[in-house]
């Protein structure tokens, strides 16, 4: 079957001397034949794998199908090629332009009008939040051919909770913390950190990390996305504390011990069998007819100025004999002098000294520094290499079994 618009151009170039309204019709006749011979492309649908990403994931391949008349030989105006654009917005017209270049695909390209190849293909980054256009280039001459494929990108931001736990004491052990950061179901973990796995809570020993600020790590999947959040600790030190009784042995016959103290800082409170606390955070009375025959401890407990509920505690020894006729030794016999010391020591006793008495300095944390024997009524103790701090130096005399005790300043 002969071509229609062919006919019509034989009919007007053999009626060249025909009136100018004829070939006017005839040229009209022939444009309006040649258009009715375009078809306008079908850029089919575009699609990534996987479908949605998260946060920070990448696709790995974008396909294109069902693309239809890219070719002169079946539009029958030219072979268009497929143009991809990013749009961080959507759009119904991505002709006009306001979009970012991204690639491009030629019909040579399509297989059956299908096609697919890796994301590192395109020039720009595509794995982020907005739209990816596939539109004809060049654009067709008929203004109502307009064809586009759209793709929303999507990025799954997966926004996991952080938050303050809470406050404790160093010496908080294996308590379980009910944190229940959001999205539930996920895992926690960190030095001193046991997950209990039921995704909302785990226990901790804060004996582990020292005072300070522990992150608690906590991760959690939902969707094939993964999140991180933190449970914030914060690990409050115990109160430094030390305590050596000024008196060590002591006779039920001696009645009742007044303005005994030893406990360092001030501030603290004293407790124990026979152990009645002075209230003035220095002092306490000990009653060893009370106490009986016997080795009885006496605590003092310090309580932190920055957390209240963090407390420590020193714990020292009394023992009670049963002994009548034995010459105390008192703290009016002995004189630690200078005190505070930037170096020696002397200690000074106001009684016969025999055999019978030695000496024992040690630390807040109890740790012996030196000892000795007393043989003479005043003996030096060189505390030039050790380091600025508070002592206390212990006195025996083993002839009454008293301990006297004076704290030592080392400055």
């Amino acid at each position: 079957m002969k071509s229609p618009y062919l006919s019509i151009a034989r009919i007007c170039n053999g009626r060249a001397n025909w009136q100018k309204s004829i070939l006017s019709l005839c040229l009209t006749l022939l444009l309006g034949s040649l258009s009715a011979q375009f078809t306008c492309p079908n850029t089919g649908t575009v699609t990534f794998d996987p479908v949605g990403i998260c946060e920070g994931g990448s696709f790995e391949t974008c396909s294109v199908s069902g693309v239809e008349n890219l070719g002169f030989d079946d539009n029958g105006e030219t072979t268009f090629r497929l143009d991809f654009f990013f749009f961080e917005e959507q759009t119904d017209d991505p002709y006009a332009g306001g979009g970012e270049f991204a690639g491009l695909l030629n019909n040579s390209s399509l297989v059956d009008g299908t096609v697919t190849f890796p994301t590192v293909n395109f020039s720009t980054d595509v794995n982020r939040p907005g739209f990816i256009y596939t539109i004809l280039n060049p654009a067709p001459a008929d203004p109502n051919c307009r064809p586009f494929a759209e793709f929303e990108i999507l990025v799954t931001d997966l926004v996991v909770e952080s938050k303050f736990a809470g406050t404790v004491c160093e010496d908080f052990t294996q308590g379980v913390v009910p944190a229940a950061l959001t999205p539930t179901g996920g895992v926690y973990s960190g030095p001193g950190i046991t997950d209990l796995g039921d995704g909302i809570s785990y226990a901790f020993d804060a004996s582990v990390n020292g005072p300070g600020t522990l992150l608690v790590n906590y991760t959690v999947t939902v969707d094939g996305c993964s999140g991180v959040g933190f449970d914030t600790i914060e690990i409050v030190a115990l109160p430094e504390v030390g305590f050596v009784a000024e008196v060590d042995t002591v006779s039920v016959a001696n009645g009742v011990q007044t303005g005994l103290g030893g406990g360092f800082p001030t501030g603290g409170f004293y407790s124990g069998t026979g152990v009645n606390d002075d209230g003035n955070g220095t002092t306490f009375t000990f009653d060893p007819a009370a106490a009986g025959v016997g080795v009885f401890n006496v605590t003092y407990t310090i309580t932190g100025d920055v957390f209240p509920n963090c407390s420590n505690q020193a714990i020292d020894s009394i023992e009670v004999v049963q002994v009548s006729s034995v010459t105390n030794f008192t703290q009016a016999d002995l004189r630690v002098y200078p005190n505070p010391t930037s170096g020696i020591l002397a200690i000074k006793v106001a009684k016969p000294v025999g055999n019978t008495m030695h000496y024992e300095l040690t630390d807040l944390r109890g740790r012996l520094i030196t000892s000795g024997r007393i043989d003479t009524s005043e003996t030096q103790i060189d505390l030039e290499a050790e380091v600025p701090g508070v002592y206390f130096l212990r006195v025996l005399d083993a002839h009454s079994g008293n301990w006297l005790v004076k704290k030592v300043v080392r400055q």
